[in-house]
């Protein structure tokens, strides 16, 4: 019997040792997977905020002074990341910068709303360019490279802005005026103008006005052809008629030589008839045996009728209103007889031997 019960006793220890290790290296193993299951969840941790730090990283370039390009799509990447980050420390920090770039990237999408490929987008008000521009200033302190780089964008939209508005008032002012002046000044500022559907719609106003020019242009320019024609016709009519009056008016001032000649020839002709007479009367006065001088006066007499004669004539011709003297008058009964055998009562002459006007 104790030999049995030496048995039982030694093969209740030995199970019960069997027992006690078994549950031993249970323990052990347990202990061992958990303490893998941490360092594996420690290393997805890491991983996640490792990844979370790359992706906010990457919403700038390498020197963080300007924003990545398709930056709102790496803002939304950003921001998956972060809410895998388990640390609340890690999270916000990574969480403020995403803000951070989001407010960044508003303000630059505004700016660069305002250009396309550097030129003037349609429809950019100046009151949209000022909100902008406000807004641009906020973000000085925050990141100063991007608020230069995102300020000289602006600055190009505002210039641009403003060759149009001054390129639209010298249209409107070319259309009020209307003179070439104004439309070659508007001209110029137009061509300047960089967006193109602003640029054709104030060109083809411009063609508008030139065509009124031109036409304005022709019309003035006919006009002042025809008033060149109708001086220069005027100035044809009047020497025409300049000539006329004088063909059919001619000069009536004697010629010097000719009057001199007539005065000579008159001077000679009364000379020629005073010597005829006073050769007759010489005759006479021989054949009678030496008149009496009653009949030398009466010769005496008829010189001086001749000479009064002449002064009578021309007295006439200056509208004097003396008689005129017998030029070469004898004396005959009842009378006076001149060279041309007109007779005159003697009491008609009177006594400086002229003629009356009104007997004359």
């Amino acid at each position: 019997m104790k030999s049995v019960k030496k048995k039982i006793i030694f093969g209740v220890v030995t199970a019960s040792l069997l027992v006690g290790t078994g549950t031993g290296v249970y323990a052990y193993n347990q202990h061992q997977q958990e303490l893998e299951r941490e360092a594996h969840l420690e290393q997805l941790r890491a991983e996640k905020l490792e990844k979370a730090e790359e992706t906010v990283e990457a919403l700038y370039n390498p020197t963080k002074t300007r924003l990545a390009k398709n930056i709102n799509k790496k803002i939304k990447t950003a921001e998956a990341a972060v809410k895998e980050v388990e640390g609340e420390r890690n999270k916000a920090e990574l969480t403020e910068e995403i803000d951070t770039v989001k407010d960044l990237a508003e303000i630059q999408n505004e700016v660069e709303s305002t250009l396309i490929n550097g030129v003037l987008a349609n429809g950019v008000t100046p009151q949209q360019l000022e909100e902008t521009s406000q807004k641009l200033e906020m973000i000085q302190t925050v990141n100063d490279p991007i608020f230069n780089h995102l300020s000289k964008k602006l600055s190009k939209a505002e210039n641009q802005l403003k060759e149009l508005g001054s390129a639209s008032n010298a249209v409107a002012i070319a259309e009020d005026s209307i003179d070439r002046k104004s439309y070659d000044s508007a001209k110029k500022l137009v061509g300047k103008v960089k967006n193109k559907k602003e640029k054709e719609e104030l060109n083809q106003r411009l063609a508008v006005l030139n065509e009124n020019l031109v036409a304005m242009e022709k019309e003035a320019e006919r006009k002042k052809e025809e008033q060149e024609r109708l001086a220069a016709a005027a100035k044809k009519e009047e020497v025409t008629q300049q000539q006329n009056v004088k063909s059919s008016n001619p000069s009536k001032q004697p010629n010097k030589n000719s009057y001199d000649t007539s005065s000579k020839s008159d001077s000679t002709v009364t000379s020629s008839s005073a010597n005829t007479n006073d050769s007759s009367d010489v005759s006479s006065n021989q054949s009678n045996g030496g008149a009496t001088s009653d009949k030398s006066s009466s010769n005496s007499s008829g010189r001086s009728s001749n000479q009064s004669l002449n002064e009578s004539s021309s007295n006439k011709s200056s509208g004097s209103r003396e008689g005129t003297k017998l030029d070469g008058a004898k004396k005959v009964d009842g009378g006076y007889i001149d060279n041309d055998g007109n007779t005159y009562e003697s009491w008609i002459i009177e006594d400086d031997g002229s003629i009356p006007w009104d007997e004359f």
